[in-house]
């Protein structure tokens, strides 16, 4: 791979304080990190998404982002409700993917989503900061 190409899904919040990580990174990186793509409803967030952090491209929504940016990463930082869907649909393009947590809305569906991305070419990271809490050691 010469360069991660992301796609941000869901600029509110999170998705910004990633853009802002990933910003600073690409600084370090060059060209081999480039944020090519912002997915959200609100036209004024993705606008000013894409301008504070650099993307080149906006969609209204995340499908749209999936099928139609050259991207082989994507952050999505939406909704719970929205995560099996989206992971689904951008593991079936075998890209990189990093979900917000909570990764689903139950268990069984978290299980099925790492199950279906699971594929060697896709690599899937959920944003669970602590996975091994020194309260559990």
């Amino acid at each position: 791979m010469d360069s991660v190409r992301i796609g941000l899904i869901g600029a509110g919040v999170i998705g910004t304080a990633h853009s802002a990580v990933l910003q600073q990174i690409g600084l370090h990186l060059g060209t081999r990190l480039q944020l090519v793509a912002v997915a959200d409803p609100l036209e004024a967030r993705r606008a000013r998404c894409a301008e504070s952090y650099g993307y080149r491209q906006q969609f209204a929504d995340g499908h749209a982002l999936l099928g139609g940016a050259d991207i082989n990463a994507v952050f999505i930082c939406t909704p719970t409700r929205d995560h099996a869907e989206l992971v689904s649909a951008a593991a079936a393009r075998g890209l990189h993917i990093f979900c917000e947590k909570p990764l689903g809305m139950s268990y069984p569906e978290a299980f099925e989503m790492v199950a279906r991305s699971s594929a060697p070419e896709c690599g899937h990271r959920s944003a669970w900061c602590c996975a091994s809490p020194p309260s559990t050691r």
